[in-house]
């Protein structure tokens, strides 16, 4: 496993070098590294994507715009990448290709990360074990990487570059559903970025689908879920704040009083009087 960081201060190049054929699966943090020829195919590294690869050995120049670049990669265990390839005849093309030493490079489809990534990678962050107990920890989330991967080639999807700016802005409204816990889920730049579309357009389709600018939406969407766990659930002020992705219950107590007219302490006061 590698975290691989790269600042480009002008267009330029880098080289690959492996002394042997291997298989990885890497995870784009940062920035985009598209239209790389490796062997006699075109190989892709999309922005919040990731992706398994087949890299042949030898030397690989890979072409950099300036920009900073930052990528996760770890090589998985051959007896997984065997076990995975009887359901996904495409890897086992690569296993094949890996036993051949092949010259051509190859990859699988590009898949946007879901924000399970983000928590494995945070924990990984935080992880203190040292000896065969780190090795046991890390090989633990590469197989649940691995495995998320593994499920998404099980699930048909969109292409990423045919999806029309209507079918963006859903799929942006969904992973602002599945993530608003998340206090770093970011706002239209972010967002825009995510789904490859522009922020003037993702305000547009999203004004027109959903009636509200992102911003207005997260904020709407963040202080119903905290009116209704106030209401019916025994969570305290921060527990609430903190389930939908406010890490300082100040700041929530100051967005749910503009929202609602009272703030929250009000509002489980009287719950409980009426109980």
């Amino acid at each position: 496993m590698e975290l691989l960081t790269i600042s480009m201060k002008q267009d330029g190049c880098v080289s690959l070098s492996t002394d042997n054929p291997f298989i990885y699966i890497a995870i784009m943090l940062n920035g985009a590294i598209p239209n790389q020829l490796l062997g006699n195919n075109m190989l892709n590294l999309l922005r919040g994507c990731y992706n398994i690869f087949y890299i042949p050995a030898g030397l690989h120049p890979i072409s950099l715009p300036k920009e900073d670049y930052t990528v996760l990669f770890f090589v998985p265990a051959s007896y997984h990448l065997r076990k995975m390839a009887e359901e996904h005849p495409r890897l086992k093309y690569f296993v094949n290709q890996l036993q051949d030493q092949s010259n051509n490079g190859a990859m699988l489809e590009n898949y946007r990360y879901p924000y399970r990534i983000w928590r494995i990678i945070k924990n990984m962050e935080k992880c203190k074990d040292k000896g065969a107990a780190l090795d046991f920890t890390l090989r633990r989330y590469m197989l649940e990487i691995l495995g998320l991967y593994h499920q998404q080639l099980k699930t048909p999807q969109s292409n990423l570059t045919t999806e029309s700016s209507k079918e963006k802005a859903c799929k942006a409204r969904d992973y602002i559903l599945a993530n608003i816990e998340n206090p770093e889920l970011g706002g239209l730049h972010e967002l825009s970025e995510l789904f490859y579309i522009t922020p003037k357009t993702l305000t547009r389709e999203f004004q027109i689908l959903f009636e509200k600018t992102v911003p207005e939406y997260i904020r709407d969407e963040r202080m119903e879920r905290a009116h209704y766990l106030l209401s019916y659930t025994n969570h305290s002020i921060q527990e609430v704040a903190e389930k939908i992705g406010y890490p300082y219950h100040s700041h929530f107590s100051r967005d749910f009083k503009n929202k609602y007219g009272y703030s929250p302490v009000s509002l489980k006061q009287k719950r409980d009087e009426d109980e």
